[in-house]
Protein backbone atom coordinates (compact mmCIF):
# COMPACT_ATOMS: atom_id res chain seq x y z
CA UNK A 1 0.00 0.00 0.00
CA UNK A 2 0.97 3.41 -0.57
CA UNK A 3 -0.12 6.32 1.90
CA UNK A 4 -2.13 9.15 0.06
CA UNK A 5 -3.30 11.25 2.90
CA UNK A 6 -2.44 15.03 2.56
CA UNK A 7 -2.97 16.82 5.77
CA UNK A 8 -3.32 20.87 4.75
CA UNK A 9 -1.56 23.91 6.48
CA UNK A 10 -4.98 25.06 8.35
CA UNK A 11 -4.91 21.29 10.13
CA UNK A 12 -1.58 21.99 11.40
CA UNK A 13 -2.55 25.74 12.23
CA UNK A 14 -4.98 24.11 14.21
CA UNK A 15 -2.71 21.99 16.20
CA UNK A 16 -0.46 24.65 16.80
CA UNK A 17 -2.81 26.75 18.11
CA UNK A 18 -4.09 24.18 20.71
CA UNK A 19 -0.69 23.83 21.96
CA UNK A 20 0.34 27.45 22.04
CA UNK A 21 -3.31 27.70 24.37
CA UNK A 22 -1.82 25.81 26.99
CA UNK A 23 1.65 27.83 27.04
CA UNK A 24 0.60 30.94 28.61
CA UNK A 25 -1.32 29.04 31.97
CA UNK A 26 1.77 26.59 32.42
CA UNK A 27 4.30 29.50 32.65
CA UNK A 28 1.88 32.12 34.93
CA UNK A 29 1.22 28.62 37.01
CA UNK A 30 5.01 28.42 37.30
CA UNK A 31 5.14 32.19 38.36
CA UNK A 32 2.62 32.19 41.05
CA UNK A 33 2.36 30.56 44.68
CA UNK A 34 2.46 27.10 44.03
CA UNK A 35 -0.51 25.06 43.48
CA UNK A 36 -1.02 21.66 42.02
CA UNK A 37 -4.47 21.51 39.74
CA UNK A 38 -4.56 17.94 37.98
CA UNK A 39 -6.70 18.39 34.40
CA UNK A 40 -10.18 16.50 35.00
CA UNK A 41 -9.86 15.91 30.81
CA UNK A 42 -6.29 15.24 28.87
CA UNK A 43 -5.28 18.26 26.90
CA UNK A 44 -5.34 15.77 24.29
CA UNK A 45 -8.53 13.60 24.79
CA UNK A 46 -10.88 13.67 21.81
CA UNK A 47 -13.37 15.72 24.65
CA UNK A 48 -10.87 18.90 24.03
CA UNK A 49 -10.47 18.73 20.80
CA UNK A 50 -12.92 19.70 18.11
CA UNK A 51 -14.34 16.98 16.02
CA UNK A 52 -12.73 18.16 12.49
CA UNK A 53 -9.18 18.46 14.71
CA UNK A 54 -9.73 14.80 15.79
CA UNK A 55 -10.47 13.74 12.47
CA UNK A 56 -7.34 14.97 10.99
CA UNK A 57 -5.18 13.61 13.57
CA UNK A 58 -7.29 10.38 13.37
CA UNK A 59 -6.31 10.87 9.27
CA UNK A 60 -2.79 11.36 9.59
CA UNK A 61 -2.41 8.19 11.62
CA UNK A 62 -4.23 5.50 9.65
CA UNK A 63 -2.19 5.32 6.67
CA UNK A 64 0.26 3.20 9.52
CA UNK A 65 -2.14 1.74 11.25
CA UNK A 66 -3.52 -0.02 7.76
CA UNK A 67 -0.40 -0.21 6.99
CA UNK A 68 0.51 -2.15 9.88
CA UNK A 69 -2.57 -4.14 9.62
CA UNK A 70 -2.23 -5.86 5.93
CA UNK A 71 1.88 -5.56 6.52
CA UNK A 72 3.85 -7.75 3.53
CA UNK A 73 0.59 -7.97 0.97
CA UNK A 74 -0.23 -6.02 -1.93
CA UNK A 75 -3.79 -4.69 -0.70
CA UNK A 76 -6.04 -1.48 -1.58
CA UNK A 77 -8.43 0.23 1.39
CA UNK A 78 -11.13 2.64 1.31
CA UNK A 79 -13.01 4.02 4.70
CA UNK A 80 -15.65 7.08 5.04
CA UNK A 81 -16.57 7.96 8.34
CA UNK A 82 -20.68 9.84 8.64
CA UNK A 83 -20.34 9.84 4.65
CA UNK A 84 -17.29 11.74 4.45
CA UNK A 85 -14.03 10.03 2.49
CA UNK A 86 -10.80 9.56 4.81
CA UNK A 87 -8.58 7.48 2.65
CA UNK A 88 -8.96 6.05 -0.83
CA UNK A 89 -5.01 3.97 -0.76
CA UNK A 90 -5.40 1.88 -3.78
CA UNK A 91 -8.90 1.99 -4.30
CA UNK A 92 -8.79 1.46 -8.00
CA UNK A 93 -6.21 -1.74 -8.09
CA UNK A 94 -7.56 -5.19 -9.41
CA UNK A 95 -6.99 -7.34 -7.10
CA UNK A 96 -8.22 -11.09 -6.63
CA UNK A 97 -11.35 -10.44 -4.43
CA UNK A 98 -12.14 -14.01 -3.07
CA UNK A 99 -16.23 -14.15 -1.40
CA UNK A 100 -16.43 -10.26 -1.01
CA UNK A 101 -17.23 -10.81 -4.65
CA UNK A 102 -20.67 -12.05 -3.56
CA UNK A 103 -21.54 -8.21 -3.01
CA UNK A 104 -21.55 -7.66 -6.61
CA UNK A 105 -23.00 -10.70 -6.92
CA UNK A 106 -25.63 -10.13 -4.74
CA UNK A 107 -26.26 -6.70 -6.36
CA UNK A 108 -26.72 -7.89 -9.29
CA UNK A 109 -28.57 -10.71 -9.04
CA UNK A 110 -31.23 -7.85 -7.18
CA UNK A 111 -30.83 -5.95 -10.07
CA UNK A 112 -31.52 -8.35 -13.25
CA UNK A 113 -33.76 -10.74 -11.48
CA UNK A 114 -35.82 -8.78 -8.82
CA UNK A 115 -35.98 -8.90 -4.91
CA UNK A 116 -39.50 -10.74 -5.43
CA UNK A 117 -38.96 -13.09 -8.34
CA UNK A 118 -38.92 -16.79 -7.00
CA UNK A 119 -37.81 -19.90 -8.58
CA UNK A 120 -40.10 -22.77 -9.53
CA UNK A 121 -39.45 -26.49 -9.38
CA UNK A 122 -41.93 -28.04 -11.15
CA UNK A 123 -43.40 -31.90 -11.64
CA UNK A 124 -44.73 -33.43 -15.47
CA UNK A 125 -46.13 -36.01 -17.07
CA UNK A 126 -47.24 -37.16 -20.48
CA UNK A 127 -50.75 -38.55 -20.97
CA UNK A 128 -53.76 -38.15 -19.01
CA UNK A 129 -54.95 -40.40 -16.02
CA UNK A 130 -53.66 -41.47 -12.77
CA UNK A 131 -51.13 -43.93 -14.70
CA UNK A 132 -48.53 -42.71 -16.22
CA UNK A 133 -45.30 -43.39 -17.97
CA UNK A 134 -42.78 -41.20 -15.93
CA UNK A 135 -42.75 -38.72 -14.33
CA UNK A 136 -40.20 -35.78 -14.86
CA UNK A 137 -39.21 -33.41 -11.80
CA UNK A 138 -38.27 -29.92 -14.13
CA UNK A 139 -35.54 -27.66 -12.13
CA UNK A 140 -35.89 -24.24 -11.77
CA UNK A 141 -32.43 -22.93 -11.12
CA UNK A 142 -34.07 -22.91 -6.90
CA UNK A 143 -30.14 -23.27 -5.17
CA UNK A 144 -32.38 -24.30 -1.63
CA UNK A 145 -34.85 -27.20 -2.14
CA UNK A 146 -34.69 -29.26 0.63
CA UNK A 147 -36.24 -32.73 2.06
CA UNK A 148 -37.20 -32.80 5.82
CA UNK A 149 -34.11 -34.25 7.51
CA UNK A 150 -31.54 -31.86 5.22
CA UNK A 151 -33.59 -28.92 6.30
CA UNK A 152 -33.42 -30.11 10.43
CA UNK A 153 -29.68 -30.67 9.58
CA UNK A 154 -29.37 -26.91 8.33
CA UNK A 155 -31.06 -25.55 11.93
CA UNK A 156 -28.60 -27.60 14.03
CA UNK A 157 -25.89 -25.46 12.11
CA UNK A 158 -24.88 -21.76 13.55
CA UNK A 159 -23.54 -20.53 9.92
CA UNK A 160 -26.74 -22.16 8.03
CA UNK A 161 -29.73 -22.07 10.71
CA UNK A 162 -31.98 -19.24 9.78
CA UNK A 163 -31.53 -20.64 5.81
CA UNK A 164 -34.89 -20.11 3.61
CA UNK A 165 -35.53 -22.85 1.64
CA UNK A 166 -38.28 -24.55 -0.19
CA UNK A 167 -39.64 -27.90 -0.10
CA UNK A 168 -39.55 -31.13 -1.79
CA UNK A 169 -42.23 -32.74 0.23
CA UNK A 170 -44.44 -30.11 -0.72
CA UNK A 171 -44.11 -30.87 -4.18
CA UNK A 172 -44.49 -34.93 -3.60
CA UNK A 173 -47.50 -33.79 -2.05
CA UNK A 174 -48.93 -31.63 -5.16
CA UNK A 175 -48.24 -34.26 -7.71
CA UNK A 176 -50.64 -37.03 -5.08
CA UNK A 177 -53.03 -34.20 -4.77
CA UNK A 178 -53.40 -34.17 -8.79
CA UNK A 179 -54.54 -38.05 -8.60
CA UNK A 180 -51.28 -39.58 -9.77
CA UNK A 181 -51.17 -42.96 -8.25
CA UNK A 182 -48.87 -44.67 -10.40
CA UNK A 183 -45.44 -44.06 -12.10
CA UNK A 184 -44.50 -47.17 -14.53
CA UNK A 185 -41.17 -46.14 -15.14
CA UNK A 186 -39.97 -43.88 -12.79
CA UNK A 187 -39.20 -40.34 -12.14
CA UNK A 188 -36.68 -38.43 -14.25
CA UNK A 189 -34.68 -35.23 -13.22
CA UNK A 190 -34.44 -32.86 -15.74
CA UNK A 191 -31.57 -29.58 -15.43
CA UNK A 192 -32.11 -28.70 -19.17
CA UNK A 193 -32.59 -25.08 -18.04
CA UNK A 194 -28.95 -24.58 -17.17
CA UNK A 195 -26.69 -25.96 -20.24
CA UNK A 196 -23.38 -25.14 -18.41
CA UNK A 197 -20.92 -27.59 -17.22
CA UNK A 198 -21.29 -28.79 -13.95
CA UNK A 199 -17.69 -27.14 -12.72
CA UNK A 200 -15.80 -24.12 -13.91
CA UNK A 201 -12.11 -25.49 -15.46
CA UNK A 202 -10.48 -21.88 -13.38
CA UNK A 203 -11.52 -23.66 -10.01
CA UNK A 204 -9.43 -25.60 -8.74
CA UNK A 205 -9.99 -29.59 -8.96
CA UNK A 206 -10.12 -29.72 -5.11
CA UNK A 207 -12.94 -27.31 -4.43
CA UNK A 208 -15.49 -30.09 -5.06
CA UNK A 209 -13.52 -33.04 -2.76
CA UNK A 210 -13.39 -30.23 0.12
CA UNK A 211 -16.79 -29.39 -0.17
CA UNK A 212 -16.64 -25.83 -1.26
CA UNK A 213 -19.27 -25.88 -3.60
CA UNK A 214 -21.13 -28.76 -5.37
CA UNK A 215 -21.96 -29.68 -8.88
CA UNK A 216 -23.64 -26.99 -10.62
CA UNK A 217 -26.85 -28.56 -11.85
CA UNK A 218 -30.85 -26.10 -12.80
CA UNK A 219 -32.16 -29.22 -10.28
CA UNK A 220 -30.08 -29.17 -7.21
CA UNK A 221 -31.87 -31.11 -3.82
CA UNK A 222 -30.03 -31.00 -0.75
CA UNK A 223 -27.39 -28.59 -1.64
CA UNK A 224 -25.96 -31.45 -3.97
CA UNK A 225 -25.53 -33.73 -0.89
CA UNK A 226 -26.46 -37.18 -1.12
CA UNK A 227 -25.46 -37.75 2.38
CA UNK A 228 -24.52 -35.65 5.11
CA UNK A 229 -24.73 -37.76 8.55
CA UNK A 230 -22.05 -39.27 9.30
CA UNK A 231 -20.24 -38.14 6.16
CA UNK A 232 -21.27 -35.89 3.44
CA UNK A 233 -21.29 -37.56 0.38
CA UNK A 234 -21.51 -35.03 -2.75
CA UNK A 235 -23.77 -36.23 -5.35
CA UNK A 236 -22.33 -37.01 -8.89
CA UNK A 237 -25.45 -36.02 -10.63
CA UNK A 238 -27.33 -33.72 -8.69
CA UNK A 239 -30.42 -34.46 -11.19
CA UNK A 240 -30.21 -37.83 -10.48
CA UNK A 241 -30.28 -37.42 -6.70
CA UNK A 242 -33.64 -34.82 -7.40
CA UNK A 243 -35.22 -37.66 -8.87
CA UNK A 244 -34.47 -40.53 -6.31
CA UNK A 245 -35.43 -38.52 -3.48
CA UNK A 246 -38.73 -37.49 -5.41
CA UNK A 247 -39.27 -41.71 -5.52
CA UNK A 248 -38.38 -42.31 -2.33
CA UNK A 249 -41.24 -39.36 -1.37
CA UNK A 250 -43.77 -40.29 -3.78
CA UNK A 251 -43.56 -44.37 -2.16
CA UNK A 252 -44.04 -43.10 1.09
CA UNK A 253 -47.49 -42.00 0.07
CA UNK A 254 -48.86 -44.42 -1.80
CA UNK A 255 -47.85 -44.01 -5.37
CA UNK A 256 -46.53 -46.88 -7.32
CA UNK A 257 -42.49 -46.01 -8.89
CA UNK A 258 -41.67 -48.52 -11.28
CA UNK A 259 -37.90 -48.13 -12.31
CA UNK A 260 -35.04 -46.46 -11.19
CA UNK A 261 -34.56 -43.19 -10.93
CA UNK A 262 -33.36 -41.56 -14.57
CA UNK A 263 -31.81 -38.14 -16.27
CA UNK A 264 -33.85 -36.74 -18.92
CA UNK A 265 -35.31 -33.63 -20.39
CA UNK A 266 -39.28 -33.20 -20.00
CA UNK A 267 -41.62 -33.30 -23.38
CA UNK A 268 -42.60 -29.74 -24.42
CA UNK A 269 -46.15 -30.79 -24.39
CA UNK A 270 -46.07 -32.36 -20.64
CA UNK A 271 -48.92 -32.00 -18.05
CA UNK A 272 -47.42 -30.21 -14.90
CA UNK A 273 -49.23 -32.04 -11.81
CA UNK A 274 -47.27 -30.33 -9.07
CA UNK A 275 -45.33 -27.27 -8.49
CA UNK A 276 -42.80 -25.72 -5.62
CA UNK A 277 -41.64 -21.76 -5.38
CA UNK A 278 -38.85 -20.91 -3.92
CA UNK A 279 -38.23 -18.38 -1.01
CA UNK A 280 -38.28 -14.76 -2.66
CA UNK A 281 -34.64 -13.92 -4.48
CA UNK A 282 -34.50 -10.85 -1.79
CA UNK A 283 -34.48 -13.84 1.31
CA UNK A 284 -32.04 -15.86 -0.74
CA UNK A 285 -29.33 -12.88 -1.54
CA UNK A 286 -29.39 -12.24 2.38
CA UNK A 287 -29.06 -15.79 2.92
CA UNK A 288 -26.05 -15.94 0.12
CA UNK A 289 -24.39 -12.95 1.86
CA UNK A 290 -24.31 -14.12 5.39
CA UNK A 291 -23.69 -17.96 4.81
CA UNK A 292 -21.09 -16.80 1.66
CA UNK A 293 -22.37 -19.80 -0.05
CA UNK A 294 -20.79 -20.57 -3.37
CA UNK A 295 -23.54 -23.10 -4.71
CA UNK A 296 -26.12 -19.90 -4.63
CA UNK A 297 -23.81 -17.61 -5.96
CA UNK A 298 -22.97 -19.50 -9.50
CA UNK A 299 -26.79 -20.62 -9.99
CA UNK A 300 -27.56 -16.48 -9.89
CA UNK A 301 -25.06 -15.62 -12.13
CA UNK A 302 -26.50 -18.80 -14.87
CA UNK A 303 -30.42 -17.36 -14.20
CA UNK A 304 -28.84 -13.56 -14.95
CA UNK A 305 -27.14 -14.96 -17.95
CA UNK A 306 -30.60 -16.66 -19.07
CA UNK A 307 -32.77 -13.49 -17.86
CA UNK A 308 -30.73 -11.08 -20.13
CA UNK A 309 -29.39 -13.04 -22.80
CA UNK A 310 -31.11 -16.36 -23.08
CA UNK A 311 -28.15 -18.24 -21.97
CA UNK A 312 -28.05 -19.85 -18.55
CA UNK A 313 -23.92 -20.61 -18.93
CA UNK A 314 -21.89 -18.78 -16.55
CA UNK A 315 -19.94 -16.52 -19.33
CA UNK A 316 -23.52 -15.63 -20.14
CA UNK A 317 -24.27 -14.72 -16.41
CA UNK A 318 -20.89 -12.82 -15.69
CA UNK A 319 -21.36 -10.71 -18.90
CA UNK A 320 -24.90 -9.54 -18.19
CA UNK A 321 -23.55 -9.52 -14.15
CA UNK A 322 -20.98 -6.75 -15.46
CA UNK A 323 -23.01 -4.81 -17.46
CA UNK A 324 -25.57 -4.25 -15.01
CA UNK A 325 -23.30 -3.23 -12.13
CA UNK A 326 -22.13 -0.21 -14.37
CA UNK A 327 -25.90 0.63 -15.17
CA UNK A 328 -25.94 1.24 -11.51
CA UNK A 329 -22.84 3.06 -11.57
CA UNK A 330 -20.49 0.66 -9.80
CA UNK A 331 -16.79 1.91 -11.05
CA UNK A 332 -15.81 -1.54 -13.18
CA UNK A 333 -12.52 -0.53 -14.43
CA UNK A 334 -10.27 -3.09 -13.57
CA UNK A 335 -13.02 -5.40 -12.78
CA UNK A 336 -13.57 -9.03 -14.64
CA UNK A 337 -15.64 -11.40 -13.18
CA UNK A 338 -14.90 -15.33 -13.71
CA UNK A 339 -17.83 -16.62 -11.91
CA UNK A 340 -20.29 -16.06 -9.23
CA UNK A 341 -18.58 -17.24 -5.80
CA UNK A 342 -15.45 -15.51 -5.82
CA UNK A 343 -13.68 -19.43 -5.92
CA UNK A 344 -11.79 -18.42 -9.70
CA UNK A 345 -8.18 -16.96 -9.06
CA UNK A 346 -9.28 -15.30 -12.57
CA UNK A 347 -11.47 -12.88 -10.63
CA UNK A 348 -10.64 -9.02 -10.49
CA UNK A 349 -11.92 -6.43 -8.40
CA UNK A 350 -11.27 -3.22 -6.64
CA UNK A 351 -11.98 -1.91 -3.13
CA UNK A 352 -14.11 1.20 -4.93
CA UNK A 353 -16.18 -1.88 -6.71
CA UNK A 354 -16.56 -3.39 -3.52
CA UNK A 355 -17.72 -0.28 -1.53
CA UNK A 356 -19.99 0.98 -4.22
CA UNK A 357 -21.94 -2.47 -4.15
CA UNK A 358 -22.34 -1.86 -0.14
CA UNK A 359 -23.32 1.95 -1.12
CA UNK A 360 -25.95 0.62 -3.41
CA UNK A 361 -27.22 -2.04 -0.96
CA UNK A 362 -28.49 0.97 1.05
CA UNK A 363 -31.63 1.42 -1.43
CA UNK A 364 -34.52 -0.58 -0.75
CA UNK A 365 -33.78 -2.79 -4.16
CA UNK A 366 -30.56 -3.66 -2.86
CA UNK A 367 -31.60 -3.92 0.92
CA UNK A 368 -30.70 -7.81 1.17
CA UNK A 369 -27.27 -7.26 0.43
CA UNK A 370 -26.81 -4.70 3.46
CA UNK A 371 -29.35 -6.98 5.48
CA UNK A 372 -27.57 -9.97 5.07
CA UNK A 373 -23.75 -8.68 6.03
CA UNK A 374 -22.10 -11.21 8.78
CA UNK A 375 -22.61 -9.49 12.49
CA UNK A 376 -19.37 -9.61 14.44
CA UNK A 377 -20.13 -12.40 17.22
CA UNK A 378 -23.58 -12.94 16.03
CA UNK A 379 -24.52 -14.59 12.59
CA UNK A 380 -22.86 -15.33 9.49
CA UNK A 381 -19.19 -16.50 8.60
CA UNK A 382 -18.48 -13.94 11.46
CA UNK A 383 -20.45 -15.44 14.01
CA UNK A 384 -17.99 -17.11 16.09
CA UNK A 385 -15.30 -14.24 15.48
CA UNK A 386 -14.11 -11.00 17.58
CA UNK A 387 -16.00 -12.12 20.09
CA UNK A 388 -15.40 -9.53 23.30
CA UNK A 389 -14.14 -6.95 21.12
CA UNK A 390 -14.96 -3.44 20.74
CA UNK A 391 -16.79 -4.47 17.44
CA UNK A 392 -19.25 -7.34 18.63
CA UNK A 393 -22.16 -6.99 17.64
CA UNK A 394 -21.48 -3.42 15.49
CA UNK A 395 -19.34 -4.90 12.92
CA UNK A 396 -21.53 -6.06 10.04
CA UNK A 397 -19.31 -7.15 6.61
CA UNK A 398 -18.58 -9.31 3.34
CA UNK A 399 -16.08 -11.54 4.50
CA UNK A 400 -13.77 -13.04 1.79
CA UNK A 401 -10.46 -15.60 2.05
CA UNK A 402 -8.64 -18.19 -0.14
CA UNK A 403 -4.73 -19.05 -0.51
CA UNK A 404 -3.03 -15.59 -0.64
CA UNK A 405 -6.29 -13.89 -0.42
CA UNK A 406 -7.95 -11.96 2.09
CA UNK A 407 -11.26 -9.20 2.31
CA UNK A 408 -13.22 -7.36 4.07
CA UNK A 409 -15.97 -4.91 3.19
CA UNK A 410 -18.52 -3.75 5.43
CA UNK A 411 -19.65 -1.08 7.92
CA UNK A 412 -18.41 -0.34 11.55
CA UNK A 413 -22.15 1.07 13.28
CA UNK A 414 -20.59 3.42 15.80
CA UNK A 415 -20.65 7.80 15.74
CA UNK A 416 -19.53 8.27 13.05
CA UNK A 417 -20.54 5.43 11.12
CA UNK A 418 -17.70 3.91 9.48
CA UNK A 419 -17.78 2.18 5.98
CA UNK A 420 -14.96 0.51 4.21
CA UNK A 421 -13.80 -1.71 2.21
CA UNK A 422 -10.56 -4.14 2.48
CA UNK A 423 -8.53 -6.73 -0.20
CA UNK A 424 -5.19 -7.96 0.33
CA UNK A 425 -3.32 -10.46 -1.86
CA UNK A 426 0.23 -12.24 -1.22
CA UNK A 427 1.62 -15.33 0.48
CA UNK A 428 -0.32 -16.49 3.09
CA UNK A 429 -2.64 -19.03 4.40
CA UNK A 430 -5.55 -19.08 6.70
CA UNK A 431 -4.81 -17.82 9.72
CA UNK A 432 -2.40 -15.02 8.34
CA UNK A 433 -5.63 -14.14 6.30
CA UNK A 434 -8.27 -14.54 10.08
CA UNK A 435 -5.34 -12.28 11.57
CA UNK A 436 -5.41 -9.36 9.14
CA UNK A 437 -9.44 -9.19 9.36
CA UNK A 438 -8.84 -9.06 12.94
CA UNK A 439 -6.26 -6.92 12.66
CA UNK A 440 -8.69 -4.33 10.36
CA UNK A 441 -11.07 -4.81 12.44
CA UNK A 442 -9.10 -3.34 15.11
CA UNK A 443 -8.13 -0.30 13.27
CA UNK A 444 -11.63 0.70 12.75
CA UNK A 445 -12.58 0.36 16.61
CA UNK A 446 -9.64 2.74 17.46
CA UNK A 447 -10.20 5.10 14.79
CA UNK A 448 -9.79 8.39 14.96
CA UNK A 449 -7.34 7.03 17.56
CA UNK A 450 -6.82 10.39 19.30
CA UNK A 451 -10.45 10.47 20.62
CA UNK A 452 -12.06 9.58 23.56
CA UNK A 453 -13.77 6.33 23.90
CA UNK A 454 -17.00 8.58 25.48
CA UNK A 455 -17.00 11.04 23.19
CA UNK A 456 -17.13 8.13 20.42
CA UNK A 457 -19.49 5.46 21.95
CA UNK A 458 -21.18 3.21 19.38
CA UNK A 459 -25.29 3.34 19.43
CA UNK A 460 -26.89 0.02 20.57
CA UNK A 461 -26.66 -2.72 18.51
CA UNK A 462 -29.34 -3.31 15.78
CA UNK A 463 -30.89 -6.40 16.69
CA UNK A 464 -29.74 -9.42 14.72
CA UNK A 465 -32.65 -10.95 12.83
Amino acid sequence: MRPRIVVGALVLGMVVSVALAFRPVEEQAAAAEPQRYALSVPAWSGRRLPDDLAGAVGSMRLPQEVERAVSGTDACFLLEAGGQRVIADDARTPLVPASTQKLLTGVATLAVLGPGHRFETRAVVSGPGDTVDRLWIVGGGDPVLTTVPYAAHLRRQDLTRDRPVSSLEALADAVVGSGIRHVVNGVVGDPSRHVDAATLASWKPDYIQDRDITYLSALTVNGGFAAWQPATQTAPDPAVLAASELTRLLTERGVTVGGAPARGAAPADGRDVGSVLSPTVAELVSAMVRESSNLMAELFVREIGLARSGEATTAAGTAAMEEALADLGIPMEGVELADGSGLSRSNRATCAATFAALRVARQARFRAVDDGLAVAGRSGTLRRRLVGTPVEGRLRAKTGSLDGVVGLVGVFERRPELRFAMLANGSFGYVRSVQIQEAVAGVLARYPFSADPAVLAPPPARRVR
